[in-house]
């Protein structure tokens, strides 16, 4: 255990790896893992503990890295969010710490990313600051309790297509998920404390095989090119708006339990209703 300041800081450094290193001064001004953004690259962290920000020092020493692979990883805050291409996160755990301001937040650039089996309990915030990579970003077998604060989990910066699987959000009412194309696939939702309805707002957005339990969900984008696919669906105790779709939709083959429709468009050329079971 060190209180260290930087415990570990890499600037301009490459093929090193990072291993049984435990950091007990977990303030954001220590910040004992960082690197500074000279890029850095091909850096290996593995079973380590401690805040964690890469990148982050400014435009002054580049604000970039790349093929950073962390796993094992506990810590009340990861912050990769500038610069960062091919971000690899396996069983990264992000904690909320009541002695840390904005601890539990889990911010990264979507720009080649993979994460497996990571989870946190604060602030989830993807956005996209590079495009460097030719990786497919894929969030995989996560989970991420989200607080009721009306956040972006998604925003607009992001022009990368974002692939979600297996994975769980709890809170979702409130949030917002945009983005230029996003997708989810066995996926599950809940809905949490907060009225207020949580956006999907992407102009390409695909819901398939995925569950929805007491949510309040705004589905579709008013582009006249939007695309929404939502496919073999289970709704319960939900309520979905589609008020701003103008674009195409298909929404077959999905299961809905004392869910309420608003404003779904009826079939015609550009919209696909089939197959669709309500249970009372």
């Amino acid at each position: 255990m060190s209180n260290a300041r930087h415990l570990n800081d890499f600037t301009a450094s490459a093929y090193c790896r990072v291993e049984n290193c435990h950091a007990d001064g977990q303030s954001a001004e220590k910040g004992p893992f960082v690197t500074h953004g000279q890029y850095e690259h091909d850096l290996t962290y593995a079973g380590n503990s401690g805040l964690m920000t890469f990148a982050n020092s400014g435009v002054t020493w580049g604000n970039s890295a790349r093929r950073i692979h962390v796993s094992k990883h506990v810590c009340p805050w990861f912050v990769a969010r500038v610069g960062v291409s091919d971000l690899t996160l396996d069983d990264v755990v992000v904690v909320t710490n009541k002695t840390i301001p904005g601890s539990g937040m889990l911010w990264v650039n979507a720009d080649g990313l993979r994460m497996t089996g990571c989870s946190s309990d604060g602030i989830l915030r993807i956005t996209q600051s590079s495009s460097r990579s030719v990786r497919a970003n894929l969030i995989q077998q996560c989970s991420f309790t989200l607080p009721d604060d009306g956040s972006t989990l998604v925003d607009n910066s992001v022009v990368s297509p974002v692939s979600f699987s297996d994975t769980i959000f709890r809170g979702v009412n409130g949030h917002t998920l945009a983005g230029k194309s996003l997708s989810f696939s066995r996926c599950e939702f809940y809905g949490g404390v907060s009225a207020t309805p949580a956006t999907f707002s992407s102009p390409s957005l695909s819901i398939h095989a995925s569950r929805l339990y007491t949510c309040e969900v705004v589905v579709g984008n008013p582009a006249n090119n939007s695309r929404t696919d939502i496919l073999n669906l289970q709704a319960e105790h939900s309520r979905l708006d589609f008020a701003p779709l103008s674009g195409t939709l298909m929404f077959c083959q999905n299961q809905l339990l004392g869910t309420e429709l608003l404003n779904l468009p009826a079939a015609g050329d550009r919209v696909i209703l089939a197959q669709n079971i309500t249970l009372i």
